[in-house]
């Protein structure tokens, strides 16, 4: 596991305004551009609820904004269970059994701290401010929604943009950088009419298209 962080939760930054929806994708290549702190584990621990039995235990990591972090262990090691703990989530059969994540959202001047968030919180984070990309696109897309309205859907839950052309040119553009067509009839096509690479590149889009800081 990586080694004990040296940047605390404790220390404070500095001030600055809200960023609205809007204007989440300047603020996204400021805050790479500045460097920022925007991620903190802190011995954190996952056990086995019926017998506490660790499965994960002491990590400990930094993050900046734009640096890229990799996670390797072989399979069942717990490399998704950590990512998972960074969206506050722990699954069915495990517990939180100590350590904190802090999470420095562009939309607050102080840390969150993603384990005792109250649920209604973490939901209105995850998508947001951070994301998560499944393994396996063809179990994470809903083989009933069409891909652009799956794309579109993050987008109305978190209430991006003032109206309903920002939604849809923010769907064209994440469209662009995931290297998919942005048309109408491609926005049209059913998972199940792509290919698992295509499907992929929308998992990616959905995580992508809030500007997330993780």
């Amino acid at each position: 596991m990586p080694g004990k962080t040296t940047t605390s939760h404790k220390q404070q930054r500095p001030a600055k305004q809200a960023v609205s929806t809007r204007d989440q994708g300047t603020a996204w290549h400021s805050r790479v551009s500045a460097g920022e702190h925007i991620l903190e584990v802190d011995d954190l621990g996952i056990s086995l609820a019926e017998t506490g039995r660790p499965v994960v235990q002491d990590v400990n990591l930094n993050l900046m904004a734009g640096e890229i972090l990799g996670l390797v262990g072989e399979s069942g090691s717990g490399k998704t269970t950590v990512g998972l703990a960074l969206l506050g989530h722990v699954r069915r059969g495990l517990v939180h059994s100590g350590g904190e994540v802090y999470l420095y959202a562009s939309h607050s001047d102080q840390p969150v701290e993603m384990m005792t968030l109250d649920e209604a919180s973490k939901r209105s984070l995850r998508g947001a401010r951070v994301s998560y990309i499944p393994q396996d696109p063809a179990l994470s897309l809903d083989p009933g929604m069409r891909v652009g309205k799956q794309i579109r859907e993050v987008l109305d839950v978190h209430d991006y943009g003032s109206a309903d052309h920002d939604r849809d040119q923010r769907v064209r553009s994440v469209l662009r950088e995931v290297g998919l067509p942005d048309d109408d009839s491609y926005q049209r096509r059913w998972p199940h009419q792509l290919s698992g690479g295509q499907q992929q590149r929308i998992g990616i889009a959905m995580a992508f298209v809030m500007y997330p800081d993780v």
